[in-house]
């Protein structure tokens, strides 16, 4: 079972996407863990860049930048179980931005050849100014 450890809420934010996980395995307790080989998880990717992030004007107006790691629980269906953020930008605006286009994105169903009832994506989002 997966321990919720953090979670924000805040306003969205745009960022640009990618992916990291552990290998992929698979038990019956555990979901199954998805990395970037997975055409699922670049699809996971793919959707919560279309979200619609922002970068949070209260970010911008601090000067906030950084990179936030949130890992997506899934089940077979496509439902969202839940988001936690596993490694924080530092700033909660950008924080919750990642977490409220995960919320957003909608997901499909895991295709036949991801067995388990659930799956784990790690998204990592940047936030960076350009001055």
């Amino acid at each position: 079972m997966i321990k919720i450890v953090r979670r924000l809420f805040c306003a969205g934010g745009l960022a640009t996407l990618a992916l990291a996980a552990a290998a992929c395995t698979s038990t019956v307790a555990e979901p199954v863990v998805l990395d970037l080989t997975s055409p699922y998880a670049r699809e996971v990717q793919g959707r919560v860049a279309a979200a619609g992030m922002i970068y949070p004007q209260s970010a911008k107006t601090a000067g906030a930048q950084g990179t936030v790691r949130v890992a997506v629980l899934l089940a077979r269906n496509g439902d969202l179980i839940h988001a936690t953020v596993v490694s924080s930008s530092g700033n909660p605006d950008l924080d919750g931005a990642v977490l409220k286009a995960v919320r957003a994105a909608g997901f499909r169903p895991f295709p036949p050849e991801i067995q388990g009832d659930q799956a784990r994506v790690i998204v990592t989002v940047s936030f960076r100014l350009h001055r």
